[in-house]
């Protein structure tokens, strides 16, 4: 069963991503480590979801699988787009 896309969302599901820093920086988000910027991956899905971190913004937390096979769920403030999706199904339905 697929899940409906969120309305919020700014990336498809397939589509390729680069890890990356907030810009301007957020430093109540936290940050990626030095080693992990640039890193690519592929969006796999998306939630809405409450982060207390900077006065309970809701929004899209992205889940994403970097080209080692390791597992990231990002706001979108971490990731940058390196093109259309690699799904077959990129509108989420």
């Amino acid at each position: 069963m697929t899940h409906a896309w969120p309305e919020e969302a700014e990336f498809a599901r397939g589509e390729r991503v680069a890890l990356t820093t907030p810009d301007p920086p957020r430093p109540e988000l936290g940050h990626l480590g030095a080693g992990l910027l640039g890193t690519r991956g592929v969006v796999l899905g998306c939630g809405i979801e409450a982060d207390d971190r900077d006065g309970g913004h809701v929004g899209p937390v992205y889940y994403v699988e970097t080209e080692d096979g390791s597992p990231w769920r990002l706001r979108p403030e971490f990731l940058v787009s390196l093109g259309g999706p690699d799904a077959p199904d990129a509108s989420g339905s």
